[in-house]
C-alpha cells in the first residue's frame, strides 16, 4: 500500500494475475471500515487488492491495496454517458444512489486498463471469510458475471464475480439503458433480460426444504437458481441479509440496536438458520450456516450496520 503519487497516472499490473479483487470508493466522506474490509481481504487471501479511491481518503488506509487514484483515471465515453442521462438522486447522503451505479463505470475502466480475468468485486461493507481463489474453477464454469439476487426483482451486488475485461463492458453497455433504475433493480432487469451473462450466485443451500417466500409475500418461479451450484462451492453467499441478522441494519436507516433484523423483501427469512462460528485450520474464526443436520460455509457477510470490526 501506498498513498503516494505514481509517475504513471495508473498503476500497471506487474504480470499476469490469475484472479484480483477490485474495490471503489467514491464520495466526500472516508469509510473508516474499509480498513477492516482490506484486513480481512488480506487475512483471507493472497491475491492483489485494487482500490479506486481519491488521494485524500488513500492517506487514511491502513490496510494493504494498490491505489488507483480516482483523479487520475479518465472518465470514459460510457461514463460520460450515464453521468448526462441518469435520473438517479445525486443528492442523497452525498449522492449514494449515483455513486453506487456509476462505480461500475470506474470498474470497467480499471478492468480494462489493467486487463484483468477473474475480477471479484466487493462493496465495502463486506467481509470475506474464504479464499475465492479455491473455488475459481466454479467460478469460470458457471458465470461470465456472477452476483447476489435476494428475490427476482432485485440484486444485491455486494460480492460480485467477473470473468473478464468483456463481460465487464457488456454490462456497463446494458446499463446505459437504465437510466432511472438503482443498481439493484437495473441489475435485477439485466438478469431476466440476459441470462448469459450474468447469473446467480447461491444464496440458500441446495437441499433447504422451507418455501422461499419474503415477509412481503413475493415469492419465484425458479427456486432452484438461488441454490444453484451451491454444492459445487461448498456455502454460500451473503445477499445482506445474513448480515443484518447478525449485526443489524445500518444505524442510517433505524436508530438503536436492530439486530436480530429480518430483510423484509429476502426471500428467506434468516431466523429459519442457525449461523455457527467455526476455528477453521489457520485459527481464524468464520461463519457456517446450518440447516437441520447439515452445514456449509458462508463465503461472506455484508455487514450492513458497517460494524465491520465487530465481525472480523
Amino acid at each position: 500500500f501506498s498513498g503516494a503519487p505514481m509517475a504513471d497516472p495508473l498503476p500497471q499490473a506487474p504480470q499476469p494475475h490469475k484472479a484480483a479483487f477490485v474495490l471503489v470508493h467514491m464520495g466526500d466522506s472516508f469509510p473508516d471500515y474499509l480498513n477492516d474490509c482490506l484486513a480481512q481481504l488480506a487475512s483471507f487471501s493472497k491475491l492483489p487488492v485494487y482500490l479506486a479511491i481519491s488521494h485524500s481518503h488513500s492517506k487514511r488506509l491502513t490496510a494493504p491495496a494498490i491505489i488507483v487514484p480516482t483523479e487520475d483515471l479518465p472518465t470514459s465515453e460510457k461514463r460520460q454517458r450515464f453521468d448526462r442521462e441518469t435520473t438517479l438522486d445525486r443528492k442523497y447522503r452525498g449522492g449514494f444512489w449515483k455513486f453506487a451505479s456509476e462505480r461500475f463505470y470506474v470498474l470497467d475502466q480499471l478492468i480494462s486498463h489493467l486487463k484483468l480475468h477473474n475480477v471479484f468485486h466487493l462493496e465495502n461493507d463486506n467481509l470475506i471469510y474464504r479464499d475465492p481463489l479455491e473455488v475459481l474453477p466454479v467460478f469460470e464454469r458457471h458465470y461470465h458475471i456472477g452476483t447476489c439476487f435476494d428475490n427476482d426483482t432485485r440484486c444485491i451486488p455486494g460480492f460480485m464475480y467477473i470473468k473478464s475485461p468483456e463481460a465487464m463492458s457488456e454490462l456497463t453497455r446494458l446499463l446505459l439503458h437504465c437510466t432511472g433504475a438503482n443498481d439493484m433493480l437495473a441489475l435485477a432487469a439485466l438478469r431476466t433480460a440476459v441470462p448469459g451473462l450474468l447469473g446467480s450466485l447461491p444464496i440458500v443451500p441446495k437441499n433447504w426444504i422451507h418455501p422461499l417466500r419474503s415477509l412481503t409475500g413475493l415469492t419465484t418461479p425458479e427456486p432452484e437458481r438461488y441454490a444453484r451450484h451451491q454444492e459445487e462451492f461448498g456455502g454460500i453467499f451473503d445477499a445482506a441479509a445474513l448480515g443484518q441478522f447478525l449485526g443489524g441494519v445500518d444505524p442510517s436507516n433505524q436508530k438503536g440496536d436492530s439486530r436480530g433484523f429480518i430483510n423484509e423483501a429476502c426471500l428467506f427469512q434468516a431466523n429459519q438458520f442457525k449461523i455457527t462460528w467455526k476455528t477453521d485450520l489457520l485459527g481464524r474464526r468464520v461463519p457456517e450456516l446450518a440447516y437441520g443436520d447439515q452445514s456449509t460455509r458462508l463465503f461472506n457477510l455484508h455487514i450492513h450496520s458497517k460494524r465491520l470490526a465487530d465481525f472480523r
